[in-house]
């Protein structure tokens, strides 16, 4: 079997993070596996280490499926470039992974599998597909995210908030400010790593006011086990904001670490976090104050309920047992459909949150589509660069006659209209 772990953009986050568990633990297990990227970052490196790892341009992709390189290829249903995919001449097994944003793209006609990242997740894509949703929750790397008894406890317990800072409608940052503020009263040092690298000033020119943060700084991958095992060490706990997460992997890195996570009792955490032993969910509409005294009496936790923590999610999260359920979807006889009743639950919050991003993920269908559109025609692929233009209009008339977007789709007509002599370059 040949597969290919793909997304658009590699980033440093926790659907990479995710892949490249994933790809390592095909590999040890025989599968051949490559990665395939439109667009690097840093963590490159991370994937060639592993197996190979292509980032090019998504024509070139198109190439190597229409060649038949691939059994099956892996991509995150909201990853606009992946749509792309539906282009290729000889389609593959596609596998289409929900981790935090709903689509509708992917159906029995162009897709093989749909999965999500948490059942809640999964209950919250199937009215918006024919294909079963089968959850299969993220993974930690045990190896490196564990306890370190011997990482002495230094000043007062800290509590940690970790993630995309400046993502106010998915993390609510604002939220750890206000309650941080009141722990803070008490002596309890605030620590934040910050995913975007921000700062304070994003936020005064805001209005929020500051609470004494002792650490607010981008921590990279290699450096997140050390931060989650400082807090550990010194009886803290990592507090979660989100009003929704596919999965929250944060919760369960930290918990392997001995870091006791603190989550709101919403879709995607209620899942990252066993309630009681990893951690403590709260109702999502609890008071900032009654929220910072539920935090203040875990704080000091003992050694035994860390350990307890860390041997819990590294059993329950392991890579071993994410690889093996999505091998066994990629090796299916069939697709499967779904057949029972499927409705979204009436007046609820994360549903009325979820179709918002739904909308915007539009937005970056018809941007990617346009975009590509003009790559397309510059190489001379007519059929690519139509077809492009063609789904951008049925993505959403409106957006495709948008000034941004109709004048790259002007520029690919008159890419494919000037004589295939004089055409530019490839950019």
């Amino acid at each position: 079997m040949r597969v290919l772990l793909f997304r658009g953009l590699c980033d440093t986050g926790g659907v990479s993070t995710s892949m490249c568990l994933h790809g390592a633990e095909l590999r040890r297990r025989g599968i051949d596996v490559e990665f395939w990227f439109c667009e690097a970052s840093v963590r490159i490196p991370d994937f060639q280490r592993i197996a190979t790892t292509h980032v090019t341009p998504p024509s070139q992709l198109l190439d190597a499926v229409d060649a038949g390189r691939y059994d099956v290829v892996h991509v995150v249903t909201t990853d606009p470039t992946a749509e792309l995919l539906t282009f290729a001449t000889r389609r593959p097994r596609i596998v289409a992974t929900n981790r935090g944003g709903l689509s509708a793209l992917w159906q029995s006609t162009n897709c093989f599998a749909r999965t999500a990242v948490s059942r809640g997740m999964a209950a919250l894509d199937q009215p918006l597909t024919d294909l079963q949703v089968d959850a299969i929750p993220n993974s930690i790397d045990a190896a490196r995210f564990a306890l370190n008894p011997g990482l002495a406890a230094a000043g007062a317990p800290i509590v940690a908030w970790v993630g995309r800072t400046t993502s106010i409608e998915q993390k609510d940052f604002p939220r750890f400010l206000r309650v941080g503020a009141l722990l803070a009263r008490h002596g309890v040092r605030l620590w934040v790593a910050d995913a975007h690298g921000s700062d304070w000033s994003w936020f005064e020119r805001r209005g929020y006011s500051r609470p004494p943060i002792e650490r607010w700084e981008q921590v990279s991958q290699q450096e997140m086990p050390g931060f989650y095992q400082a807090v550990a060490a010194s009886g803290g706990v990592l507090l979660m904001t989100s009003p929704a997460e596919g999965f929250g992997l944060a919760a369960a890195e930290s918990a392997a670490c001995g870091a006791l996570t603190v989550a709101p009792d919403v879709v995607g955490l209620r899942e990252a976090v066993i309630d009681g032993v990893t951690g403590s969910l709260y109702p999502r509409e609890t008071p900032d104050a009654e929220l910072a005294d539920r935090i203040r009496s875990m704080l000091a936790t003992t050694v035994e309920r860390r350990r307890t923590a860390s041997d819990a999610a590294r059993q329950e999260f392991s890579v071993e047992r994410m690889s093996g359920r999505y091998l066994d979807v990629y090796q299916r006889p069939a697709p499967v459909l779904y057949a029972g009743p499927a409705a979204w639950p009436a007046d609820d919050p994360t549903v009325r949150l979820l179709r918002e991003r739904m909308a915007t993920y539009e937005g970056y269908r018809v941007y990617l589509l346009t975009t590509e559109a003009v790559r397309f025609a510059r190489e001379r692929r007519r059929s690519l660069a139509m077809r492009a233009i063609a789904r951008a209009f049925h993505v959403s008339p409106r957006l495709a006659l948008r000034r941004k977007s109709a004048a790259r789709i002007a520029r690919a007509l008159l890419s494919l209209a000037r004589p295939a002599t004089a055409r530019p370059a490839v950019a």
